[in-house]
């Protein structure tokens, strides 16, 4: 049976959000596939503005909304 986490996400949590964020900008786009860019997630998750919350499949992160 799995079980999915749902939390804030922490800085720590970067290298896994960047090929989400890779991933999305490339379904949204429909472009050539994007690199995952860890300096970008870092940035989203150190921003004060919004909030950053992961859904985790053990440890492994499989899904991210930002909460303005």
């Amino acid at each position: 049976m799995t079980t999915l986490e749902i939390r804030a996400l922490g800085l720590n949590d970067a290298h896994q959000l960047a090929p989400l964020i890779a991933e999305n900008a490339q379904a949204l786009r429909r472009g050539a596939p994007r690199r995952p860019d860890a300096y970008y997630a870092e940035r989203i998750l150190a921003d004060k503005t919004a909030e950053a919350i992961g859904a985790f499949d053990g440890e492994t992160l499989i899904g991210f909304c930002r909460v303005f």
